[in-house]
This record gives structure tokens, C-alpha cells and sequence, in this order.
């Protein structure tokens, strides 16, 4: 799920790829709880 959501979103500005990445990582946290 994240490296697709990745791959959605690589091509947007780096702000933007930022905050795509920070929610990916807080995803990841609320399912491996």
C-alpha cells in the first residue's frame, strides 16, 4: 500500500511528497498496532 501510494504521488512537488510520506508512516503505525 505505501510504495503504491508512493509511486501515485512521486511526481509531485517535494512539500507535497513530504506530507504523502508522513501519513504513509502514520498508516503504517495504526495498522502494525
Amino acid at each position: 500500500m505505501i510504495l503504491v501510494h508512493y509511486g501515485v504521488h512521486k511526481n509531485n512537488n517535494t512539500r507535497q511528497l513530504a506530507s504523502c510520506v508522513v501519513r504513509n508512516i502514520f498508516a503504517a503505525a495504526l495498522l502494525l498496532a
